[in-house]
């Protein structure tokens, strides 16, 4: 007979490896069923430039969809949760491709197209801006955006991408960074630019290395260009 030796040596009594197994199958008998949702008599358009399916259905477990087509042929658990969308639609989920979180599309984010700094301070517009992007997150999903891309901001943009990696109250968020530019605007400085300037490639090098501990998915050059600038100076 083998003895009941774990691997430190030390005898364990034959009904210790008994209780364990039966923890183990009390502990499996426990688990939560995975919820299942029916979206049904949804018409559903695929993006794929097929014909809309008027009476579709689509189910969703575990967050995941594991069926999508005709209603009459997707079977349909019993304890699902329904939901009727008669009348509505299904459409895959819409990318805005170019944003800037810093700034809100107000009159304010802008000084340096109308400079208003005298009755709001760029500071206090960002900082506003910063308190309200929750609601701006949510805003994209009622829109039907689930993608989003950052195409140049400040290094705080990367820490936004971080803190609503998991969350189901945001669209997917893809940053670049602040703008690596031939110049800067005297108007959008700040603490946190959302423009840096660079005036030689090391500089490039450098702020290139920067940006990439914020692990962006891409990088921005901004190059600004006047009319009769000497391009040889690039």
């Amino acid at each position: 007979m083998s003895k009941n030796v774990n691997k430190t040596g030390w005898k364990l009594p034959y009904w210790s490896s008994v209780v364990l197994v039966l923890v183990l199958s009390l502990g499996a008998g426990t688990q939560q069923p995975v919820p299942v949702t029916l979206i049904d008599r949804v018409t559903i358009i695929d993006g794929t430039g097929a014909p809309m399916l008027a009476n579709g259905a689509i189910v969703v477990e575990g967050g995941l969809i594991r069926d999508i087509g005709n209603r009459e042929t997707i079977p349909v658990d019993t304890d699902a949760t329904v939901i009727d969308a008669t009348g509505k639609f299904a459409i895959p989920g819409l990318i805005d491709a170019h944003v800037h979180f810093d700034q809100s599309a107000s009159l304010f984010t802008r000084p340096d197209l109308v400079d208003l700094r005298s009755i709001r301070s760029y500071e206090d517009e960002i900082e506003s801006t910063r308190q309200r992007l929750p609601q701006t997150l949510l805003r994209y999903l009622w829109s039907g955006i689930t993608g989003v891309v950052d195409m140049g901001g400040p290094m705080w943009t990367f820490e936004l991408v971080d803190s609503v990696s998991a969350s189901p109250n945001a669209p997917r968020i893809q940053a670049a960074g602040p703008l690596i530019s031939t110049e800067v605007i005297p108007q959008l400085d700040s603490a946190d630019p959302a423009i840096v300037a660079v005036e030689t490639a090391a500089e490039a090098r450098q702020t290139v290395q920067r940006i990439a501990e914020g692990r962006p998915s891409l990088i921005k050059i901004l190059f600004l260009y006047h009319p009769f600038d000497d391009f040889d100076r690039y």
